[in-house]
């Protein structure tokens, strides 16, 4: 679409500030827009190292991920940033997925949040040009984490 081609570029060009409404039209998170990305927006822009690769276990559509690395990026920091997730929603749920009164959440169920965006998240990276940042792992946690169990992690 040309006018995320324009948003890409526009991010590309620019060092420092980003206007908020070209990091909205590329779907990165920002506590403007997203109240609770505030906390872990000011983690990332605190820590005083990042000595190692940086986690998100559950990616959705990728907002906070793009903002971490974005976060990052305006720092001089490239960490590499690692998202896993099934991209196909939640599994079935099990015991351990109950509430502390036995019940299940009503948005614990086969199939949440399978309205993920693997593909679009793939060209949102590429259109930063973080490719060489940011690796997406596509599968169930139980079959996709023993890939990095030799990474280091901030």
């Amino acid at each position: 679409m040309l006018v995320d081609s324009i948003a890409f570029t526009l991010y590309r060009a620019m060092s420092g500030a980003v206007p908020d409404l070209v990091l909205k039209r590329i779907g990165i998170a920002s506590s403007r827009r997203r109240p609770e990305f505030y906390t872990l927006e000011r983690i990332v822009n605190e820590m005083p190292a990042v000595p190692g690769a940086v986690l998100e276990c559950g990616v959705y559509r990728g907002a906070t991920l793009l903002g971490m690395t974005h976060i990052l990026n305006r720092r001089g920091i490239r960490a590499r940033v690692m998202g896993f997730d099934s991209f196909e929603g939640f599994p079935e749920p099990v015991a351990k997925d109950a509430q502390d009164d036995g019940t299940l959440h009503p948005d614990v169920r086969a199939g949440a949040l399978s309205d993920s965006w693997y593909d679009r998240l793939r060209r949102q990276i590429t259109g930063l040009g973080w490719d060489d940042r940011i690796a997406l792992a596509k599968g169930f946690f139980e079959n996709t984490l023993h890939t990095i169990s030799n990474e280091r992690f901030s």
